[in-house]
């Protein structure tokens, strides 16, 4: 097995803020678990932890991640952005448009973002970003971002075949994973900077064109326990999916999970 190299990402991140601090493991139960008790001790934004493999890695609504050793990307970096809580809503969709793009420049693989978190390659989960935030009514103390991607896997187990995929079986060649992670830490900064600055709405129109779900009808079961359905146009700046339902009225659904996607 080939361990991550952390010298290499040491000595080529040139970013301001995001990986300066960068704790790595070879084995940690969970990246973001980690990462929360660092934030609670007063780290600093952009500290990051890595770990070669995690044994109880996670992602929405408590799923589990398959996170085995020398292959993927498993890390969470800490925020502490100086905005209300409500400016949050659309953070995970801008880290989602920065992952993409790093991928995209690694693996030389097409990306696309579906609502609300995760990353796709030709119809294929590669990858899924989990934002944790830690607030005291609108007062944001932190957020312990998760990214996981599935690298340089050859095989997955027989019950995420179908569903998910890795960039090394998508594009036919293993992906050099230092390379990788350096480019993901800077293309993270580069749009937390800008989301920062002006909010979702300035990635809008490249996030629009990544979208997985753009143009599908969908059911999307919300967080509150309703449902909607009808086809997706897109986002609004606050990261909700808009949905066009049968009576031709527009929707916007602002939290929950993809239960169906069709043309």
């Amino acid at each position: 097995m080939r361990y991550l190299q952390i010298d290499y990402v040491r000595e080529n991140l040139h970013t301001a803020i995001i990986g300066r601090k960068l704790t790595y493991f070879e084995r940690l139960d969970s990246t973001s678990a980690r990462l929360k008790a660092m934030a609670a001790d007063g780290a600093a934004e952009g500290s990051v932890v890595i770990a070669e493999q995690q044994t109880a890695g996670h992602g929405r609504q408590g799923s589990s991640w398959y996170s085995p050793p020398g292959t993927g990307l498993y890390c969470s970096l800490l925020l502490r952005p100086q905005l209300p809580l409500i400016r949050l809503s659309g953070l995970t969709l801008a880290l989602g448009h920065a992952a993409a793009t790093a991928i995209e420049a690694a693996a030389g693989v097409a990306v696309a973002v579906k609502w609300p978190n995760d990353l796709f390659c030709n119809g294929r989960k590669c990858g899924g970003i989990l934002t944790e935030i830690s607030a005291a009514k609108s007062d944001v103390a932190y957020a312990a971002v998760g990214i996981g991607i599935n690298v340089n896997n050859d095989f997955l187990p027989l019950e995420l075949c179908e569903s998910a995929t890795s960039l090394a079986l998508e594009s036919g060649s293993s992906v050099f994973r230092e390379g990788l992670l350096v480019g993901l830490l800077a293309a993270i900064e580069r749009d937390y900077l800008e989301f920062a600055r002006g909010g979702l709405e300035s990635l809008l129109a490249p996030l629009q064109a990544r979208s997985y779900l753009a143009g599908k009808r969908v059911t999307v079961a919300g967080d509150d326990g309703a449902s909607s359905s009808g086809v997706v146009t897109g986002y609004d700046g606050q990261g909700a999916l808009l949905l066009i339902n049968e009576k031709g009225e527009t929707m916007r659904v602002t939290s929950g999970s993809v239960l169906e996607a069709g043309a």
